[in-house]
């Protein structure tokens, strides 16, 4: 069986979450049918936000080849990192190794494997809201040299994988909206969400429109938002904007994404099989229709109001007196 080297305590919590999402999503009937994992929880790895805006590499460099030495002697066949950040460093540590880290960004679409002018992408410490948006768990700077910044609360929770690349993608796009999308794309986007200048809107922007965005926060900005949740929601959950803005779809499926489709699908693990096994029984039974009658007053004599209540299941009908 592979083995699996996890360079992790960047943080701690990360680390963990991810141990227990690949232990959980494991199609395993017993102990021996896990994966092999070895663990460094390197949670005293030097500052990598410090050492990208200084330019000086050379301690996290260090730092990690060690951890990788380590791995290479321990039989690994796979290296992960989870953290976001650390990712700006796996080009040159790669080049050090033949055993292949994994590279989440490179699970994404191949156009958002390079942006242009996407330089960085930082993370600001624990607790440490953003100035300028408090409530943003991630913003983009799309200048020539741009970044995107994560906040605390882009990681974390019971959906962390999907919410974190559904992120990226969000803050990737706005960096195609200023620098690779034409002007044609962008006024047809503009069209088709009903989009149109108002400088007595916060934003800017208003819509015609109350329905076809794929979430309200969509809906109540302005365009380049609009575009990157959609854009977002079409790689990660598609069905949920085809649903809900089929001509959003369809546009980013033949203008942005050139015919490229993606498509949800549920883990083998996670589905299982209803059998009918009596034509005339009817599973799950559910409550169709309730009823309730009050007769009487509060204080009539014989002991007050009584209550009459008729209830009609799926598959029968009973009424109860109570």
């Amino acid at each position: 069986m592979k083995k699996l080297g996890i360079i992790g305590g960047m943080g701690p919590e990360a680390t963990s979450f991810f141990y227990a999402r690949i232990t959980g999503r494991t199609k395993a009937a017993s102990d021996q049918e896990h994966l092999d994992i070895v663990i460094l929880s390197h949670a005293s790895m030097p500052d990598r936000t410090h050492a990208i805006l200084t330019g000086d590499k050379s301690a996290v460099l260090e730092a990690a080849m060690q951890d990788i030495r380590a791995l290479e002697m321990l039989g690994v066949e796979n290296i992960a990192i989870p953290c976001n950040t650390f990712h700006y460093f796996l080009e040159d540590l790669q080049k050090e190794t033949k055993i292949p880290i994994i590279n989440m960004l490179e699970e994404l679409p191949e156009g958002f494997h390079k942006t242009p002018h996407l330089n960085y992408l930082v993370r600001r410490l624990n607790g440490h809201k953003h100035p300028l948006y408090p409530t943003a768990a991630a913003v983009s700077w799309c200048v020539d040299n741009g970044y995107i910044e994560f906040m605390e609360s882009a990681f974390g929770g019971n959906n962390q994988d999907f919410e974190t690349q559904r992120l990226i993608l969000h803050e990737k796009t706005h960096f195609l909206w200023a620098f690779t999308l034409s002007d044609e794309i962008k006024n047809d986007w503009i069209k088709v969400g009903g989009w149109y200048k108002d400088p007595n809107a916060g934003e800017g922007w208003s819509t015609t429109k109350d329905v076809e965005f794929v979430t309200a926060y969509a809906h109540g900005k302005n365009p380049n938002e609009d575009m990157a949740e959609s854009v977002a929601y079409y790689i990660k959950d598609p069905e949920k904007l085809r649903s809900r803005a089929l001509e959003k779809y369809e546009f980013i499926r033949d203008r942005i994404m050139n015919g490229t489709r993606y498509i949800s699908k549920i883990p083998d693990h996670l589905t299982f099989e209803v059998l009918n096994l009596n034509p005339d029984y009817d599973y799950p039974g559910k409550i169709k229709r309730l009823e309730v009658k009050v007769e009487g007053a509060p204080d009539e004599e014989g002991g007050g109001a009584a209550a009459r209540v008729r209830h009609e299941h799926s598959g029968d009908r009973a009424a109860r007196g109570l």
